[in-house]
């Protein structure tokens, strides 16, 4: 062995020996403060945005509108700040994994000694190095074995390494997996409010006036579920891919941790390594036993979860079934109503309508008695029209027969004939007197007479 084999490494204080037993080891922390440090503001960024007048009637504002959706939202937003998180910080541990943490080994057994100037080769890296997933682990096996001053068991305490920063990294989505469980609680108690506060205000007047108010807030009370279901789907696919990426990591630390410390020292032989091995396959032995009960306690949580599950959903069909049956009979007890309200109301127009027209057909009867009555006289207006179309064309008659006489005078004064002038004159005189009263008329001797 070398000299620093044969010298143990100084003791520490105990509370610096504290402090550093409580940074290594595997850590997996959570990131709870940056999930809600970016989760919170970029809730609010949607909020926001999803207030503006762009969106005004659009899906993005209906499903922004009720506060238990804004709350599913800053949930969602809390998760996906937390999934951003472990995404970068499984970047950085891969790159972790890449870098130069311990010196080339050439592959031939090394003294236990050698692990404290492993490990003071470790302290020496950058502390973002020295806090990664493989620089704790690898601070915790040389720790191991400086304190132990011996490798015998490092297999199993590699073993038991490895199933905490499992258990850890599992234990790390707490945070998103309560989130992710809470989006469709939230989705349900949005919609138990939505229809309580839908039914509260249902009377037959309202379902009456407008039974779309009712309908309304139905829809807008599923709304929230709705939107809580696709949220934790699309949070869960997240987690799913984030949580197989870390698991890839953590392998990579697995198989680190393989290939460059778990055959690097030296082991103890003879008797003590038998009974190192006996000690060790019961350990298997109990180890086995114990993950048999816990296979069986797990089976047994998980038959218990599924029929309360069972009996969840038993119970809730139960109580829609209510809530159908009891908001059937509430709309057919207000049609009813409604029926007979119309009924009573057309009845009413009914009567109303015949006092109304009962005048209207006695005005009618009297109008057409009327008409009746101005018939005859209507006839002898049109008889006195004709008559004075007559007279009229009996005077155009007249101013013609003037003319003519005048004609007539003319000439005989000329001829020298004015008796014979004055006899026609009579005589046409007594003829457009007869034609103007209409009788008959007869000449006798030079003078027309009226015939008797």
């Amino acid at each position: 062995m070398s000299a620093s084999a044969s010298s143990p490494p100084p003791a520490a204080p105990p509370d610096d020996a504290a402090k550093q037993r409580k940074k290594r080891g595997g850590g997996i922390s959570g990131n709870t403060g940056v999930a809600f440090a970016i989760g919170l503001p970029l809730a609010a960024a949607l909020i926001a945005l999803g207030s503006l007048e762009a969106f005004a009637g659009s899906t993005v504002e209906r499903y922004l509108q009720h506060p238990i959706e804004r709350v599913e939202i800053v949930v969602f937003c809390c998760a996906l700040g937390a999934l951003a998180a472990k995404l970068w910080n499984s970047r950085r541990q891969r790159r972790a994994v890449g870098m130069p943490l311990l010196p080339p080994w050439d592959g031939r057994l090394q003294p236990v000694g050698e692990a404290s100037a492993l490990l003071a080769e470790v302290s020496r890296r950058p502390s973002w190095l020295q806090h990664s997933w493989v620089g704790r682990r690898t601070t915790a096996v040389l720790d191991f074995v400086c304190r132990r001053r011996s490798a015998a068991d490092l297999d199993d305490h590699l073993r038991g390494l490895s199933d905490t920063d499992a258990t850890a990294l599992e234990g790390s989505y707490a945070l998103a997996r309560f989130l992710v469980w809470s989006l469709p609680i939230l989705g349900f108690i949005g919609t138990v409010l939505g229809i309580a506060k839908s039914i509260a205000g249902v009377t037959p007047d309202v379902l009456e006036k407008s039974i779309s108010s009712v309908t309304e807030g139905l829809a807008l009370a599923f709304d929230t579920t709705g939107l809580g279901l696709m949220l934790t789907m699309v949070v869960m696919l997240l987690i799913y891919l984030v949580e197989r990426r870390e698991q890839a990591v953590l392998e990579e630390v697995d198989r680190f941790t393989d290939l460059h410390l778990a055959h690097r020292f030296e082991r103890p032989d003879g008797a003590g390594g038998a009974v190192s091995a006996v000690v060790q396959e019961g350990m298997r032995g109990v180890l086995r036993g114990t993950e048999q009960l816990v296979q069986r306690q797990a089976e047994l949580w998980a038959q218990t979860l599924a029929e309360t599950e069972k009996r969840r959903q038993s119970a809730e069909r139960e109580q829609q079934e209510r809530f159908t049956a009891a908001l059937e009979a509430a709309l057919e007890r207000t049609l009813a109503s409604h029926a007979e309200r119309l009924t009573e109301m057309s009845r009413r127009v009914e009567e109303q309508a015949s006092a109304v027209l009962a005048p209207l057909t006695a005005l009618g009867n009297s109008l057409a008695q009327q008409q009746t009555a101005l018939l005859p006289l209507a006839d002898g207006m049109q008889l006195l029209a004709a008559t004075l179309a007559q007279l009229q064309e009996n005077e155009g008659e007249l101013l013609r027969l003037q003319n003519l006489m005048q004609q007539n005078l003319a000439g005989l004064a000329a001829a020298g004939s004015f008796e014979e002038a004055v006899h026609s004159l009579s005589a046409a005189i007594h003829l457009l007197t007869a034609r103007a009263t209409g009788a008959p008329w007869r000449v006798v001797g030079d003078e027309p007479k009226r015939a008797a």
